[in-house]
């Protein structure tokens, strides 16, 4: 839309707003904060947790189970759902992959204390 247009539209019509703008600002913070050491950190340790579980099926079970009893008996968790990758290229990947490990925080750490994880090398 040109400018001119534009803030016609956004003159005459108030209640709607310009989303192109706000969301390509809403990326570039989102990029600068993803691009800070810490978050990288963060990042790669999700995106490590999250591989390492889908790439063993035993891993896979345990945490399942875990997941569904949290589901099952627990009101808090009945929000869950299952992890997620991350595309490094997409900021929503990168706070979904993120998120998702936040959520199942209670889950990973039932199947890491029920399972024996640490002993059996994962």
């Amino acid at each position: 839309m040109e400018a001119g247009a534009r803030k016609l539209v956004v003159k005459n019509h108030k209640h709607m707003v310009e989303k192109r703008c706000m969301m390509h600002g809403y990326a570039l913070v989102m990029g600068s904060v993803f691009g800070h050491p810490w978050a990288r950190n963060i990042l790669k340790l999700c995106q490590s947790l999250v591989s390492a579980v889908k790439s063993s099926h035993k891993l896979t079970n345990w945490l399942r189970v875990e997941f569904q009893l949290l589901r099952d008996n627990d009101v808090q968790h009945k929000h869950l759902t299952w992890l997620v990758q991350a595309a490094t290229t997409r900021f929503s990947s990168m706070y979904n992959c993120m998120y998702s490990v936040y959520a199942m925080e209670v889950a990973l750490k039932n199947m890491v204390s029920n399972h024996r994880v640490r002993q059996q090398g994962y």
